[in-house]
């Protein structure tokens, strides 16, 4: 059973692997082009910001992954957790 998995992968493999690097690059280049063209049509008329270029919000938008994105899984041992956000809900001190 194990081999007959390991053949199917080595066949479909050089596939597979090149169609998901081709789809997440042109995924990460429509992020980009669509947060170029939100920036260059809001902020300038907003608040007077200049208009950006395409690797400019290339740079942005991995900025934006860095500080936002990433894996919100927390590891304990040999399992991956969900990260409990409601922890970091705040209440009001009713004392005030």
């Amino acid at each position: 059973m194990k081999a007959e998995k390991e053949a199917k992968f080595k066949k479909y493999a050089p596939i597979i692997i090149p169609i998901i690097i081709i789809v997440v690059a042109l995924v990460f280049l429509a992020a980009t082009l669509l947060v170029q063209y939100l920036w260059n049509s809001t902020l300038p008329e907003l608040f007077g910001f200049k208009e950006i270029t395409f690797w400019q919000t290339f740079r942005l938008f991995l900025l934006i992954l860095i500080f936002f994105g990433g894996s919100h899984t927390v590891s304990e041992g040999s399992k991956s957790v969900k990260k409990n956000t409601s922890q970091y809900v705040f209440s009001r001190d009713s004392s005030e």
